[in-house]
């Protein structure tokens, strides 16, 4: 979201969710799913976050969680 040129304060706060499993992933905006994607390259558990020029990003909270199952041979 690009920054108030008039200096006024940001939007409230935009839940976003992103779920991945294997090679699929998810993406929910306040709880609506916004898109997914099939066949995503696996990144050996990388993950990245980033803005385009002019804009920000603020995280009240962040949560990276391994989902994977445990303790199975």
């Amino acid at each position: 979201i690009p920054l108030p040129a008039d200096g006024s304060s940001m939007p409230e706060w935009i839940p976003v969710e992103i779920l991945a499993l294997d090679n699929q992933i998810a993406f929910f905006v306040n709880g609506r799913l916004v898109y997914v994607m099939d066949n995503a390259a696996r990144l050996g558990g990388s993950v990245a976050l980033g803005v385009d020029q002019g804009t920000t990003a603020d995280f009240d909270s962040l949560v990276v969680r391994d989902t994977s199952p445990h303790d199975q041979s």
